[in-house]
């Protein structure tokens, strides 16, 4: 019985940890996105705090989880507002579980 709700248990949590919804403030500015085939990761800076509880220890970065098709236009306002040298912020909401531990962002806001 153990083996089983253990085998139901990382089925479940595959790739995302869910917390609650938090916010991080419209003044940061975006170094680096690095693009891959089913996310993107977006380094800003200043840090902020991570209230995601997330494994990584690097607070400028989030992911941005392109595999659902739904988040096209979140891409597109990160790359506008880095290329126009515009304040971000970010709704995080979990943590990616894989290799990077970065929260995960929901939004993007832009300072236009």
């Amino acid at each position: 019985m153990k083996k089983l709700v253990s085998i139901l248990f990382f089925a479940l949590a595959a790739s995302h940890c869910y917390g609650s919804n938090d916010q991080v403030p419209i003044d940061r500015h975006i170094q680096i996105i690095k693009t891959y085939q089913n996310f993107a990761t977006i380094y800003f800076s200043p840090d902020f705090v991570n209230t995601q509880g997330c494994s990584s220890t690097n607070q400028g970065a989030v992911i941005l989880d392109l595999s659902t098709g739904e988040t096209k236009e979140m891409y597109s306002a990160a790359i506008a507002a880095a290329t126009a040298n515009k304040m971000v912020g970010f709704g995080i909401s979990g943590c990616e579980l894989g290799a990077l531990g970065y929260p995960m962002i929901y939004r993007i806001d832009v300072n236009y």
